[in-house]
């Protein structure tokens, strides 16, 4: 009876954050404070649950949907097994849209382990190591691994399979793979932005415009961010000419001073004149078993101007 009103109780919980979490707005000065040896520290600790990852993804997802990028989260189970219960499993998942999936994160509680080691097959029958856990608490951990994904190139379908050595005294509980897919609908997407430098012919004198940076949080430094896994922020460069794509009047006078003077005057410099806020999903700086959900402020560059 206490079991299943323990279930209730967390389910419920589960329900009230879906709806209540309202994403926190994340500040230049927020970015500015992040401590990356606490960061490092968390990263070391984390013991996410597969319902608070669900329970916060859902909320992340549900915001996406207001955005020209939604996303939705697909959670598999393995469609088999192989040695079970030996310490040294082998998971074998079978993966479908490949071509919309941003990323793969294989979750699973080992518990009874003094250490643990994830392993991912790979075609050519090889091993690459993915996440290893040198110790491991008594009473188990939630141990996250960052997949890599087959290419979509030849099939929209495949499988992954995975090795978990842990010793013969461990159990592997619950794993899961965890799909980020981008999906149609939400607002109408724009194929390329207004200021496009893709949109110019002439590629070696370019006009202010705006050119594609794409961003993978995890190269950056900033692992504990879990969703998106990458998005294209973009930047601006270009030359500002006297007539195009001025963002005030002082700017034309500005092209011109510098034409006439140009040792007294610089010339007017290329710059976001629009930026989008960008959602996000990451670890809790002080809590490693919670994730926040956040709206990055000013993050994404749509048009470029000069100012």
């Amino acid at each position: 009876m206490m079991n299943k009103v323990g279930v209730l109780l967390g389910v419920l919980e589960a329900v009230t954050i879906l709806i209540g979490v309202n994403a926190q707005t994340v500040e230049l000065s927020d970015l500015l404070n992040r401590d990356p040896e606490k960061i490092a520290e968390i990263m070391k600790r984390v013991n996410v649950s597969q319902v608070e990852y669900t329970t916060k993804m859902g909320v992340y997802t549900k915001m996406t949907q207001e955005t020209s990028r939604p996303r939705r989260l697909s959670s598999l189970s393995p469609t088999k097994v192989e040695g079970e219960g030996s310490g040294n499993e082998v998971l074998r998942f079978s993966l479908t849209e490949l071509s919309l999936t941003e990323g793969a994160l294989l979750k699973m509680f080992v518990m009874g382990a003094s250490s643990v080691s994830v392993y991912q097959v790979v075609s050519d029958g090889s091993e690459a190591l993915v996440r290893e856990i040198a110790e491991m608490s008594p009473g188990g951990l939630w141990v996250d691994s960052h997949l890599n994904l087959p290419s979509a190139s030849i099939s929209e379908s495949s499988e992954i399979a995975i090795r978990v050595d842990c010793g013969s005294n461990c159990k592997v509980l619950e794993p899961s793979v965890n799909l980020l897919i981008s999906t149609s609908g939400g607002r109408p997407t724009r194929q390329t932005y207004l200021t496009d430098c893709a949109n110019q012919r002439d590629k070696l004198n370019l006009q202010c415009c705006r050119q594609e940076m794409m961003v993978i949080f995890k190269k950056i430094g900033m692992e504990d961010v879990l969703a998106p896994y990458n998005v294209d922020a973009g930047f601006c460069e270009g030359l500002c000419s006297p007539r195009l794509n001025l963002r005030y009047e002082h700017t034309y006078i500005q092209v011109l001073m510098n034409r006439y003077f140009p040792l007294k005057t610089p010339p007017p410099c290329c710059a976001p004149s629009k930026l989008e806020s960008l959602q996000v999903t990451k670890l809790n700086a002080d809590d490693p078993t919670k994730m926040d959900v956040l709206n990055w402020n000013n993050m994404i560059v749509t048009e470029c101007q000069c100012v």
